[in-house]
């Protein structure tokens, strides 16, 4: 069962991803109503931010689902586990912008970008400092006694 701070994570998901495509498909004609530098570098570089968000979110679901079914391979608290997952999202995102891997589709290499999927790791680490979230097993107990 997800606790309720898991759902927090995954709205959160949600708005960014919303956020990510109202901005993907409205980005050409924001540009063209508007010459201003830095409204540009904000709009191109925004989809690294929500995948450093998204990207660390999902690895510390599946971090937490491990740790809740695979009990004696996690021993380490969930400020650690959330650390952890930034620090694993942080090496896809950040070998991706230096085009190191391509995983992630058609990268161009750009300071603003590593910037900003800077700025989202940040963020989602400190939005799962906040939240604490964590799954548990639900224990049936016998109360027959």
């Amino acid at each position: 069962m997800l606790d309720q701070y898991i759902r927090k994570l995954i709205r959160i998901q949600f708005v960014v991803i919303f956020l990510f495509m109202v901005l993907k498909a409205s980005r050409k004609s924001i540009i063209n109503s508007f010459d201003n530098e830095y409204l540009t570098i904000f709009l191109y570089s925004f989809p690294n931010f929500a995948e450093a968000i998204v990207g660390t979110f999902v690895v510390c679901g599946i971090m937490l689902y491990s740790k809740a079914k695979v009990k004696f391979l996690f021993h380490f608290p969930s400020n650690a586990t959330y650390l952890i997952a930034t620090l694993l999202a942080a090496v896809y995102v950040i070998l991706q912008e230096m085009k190191i891997h391509n995983l992630g589709g058609e990268n161009i290499y750009d300071p603003y970008d590593i910037a900003f999927s800077i700025i989202g790791l940040f963020t989602a680490y400190l939005i799962l400092l906040l939240i604490k979230p964590e799954r548990y097993e639900r224990e049936d107990h016998d109360t027959s006694s």
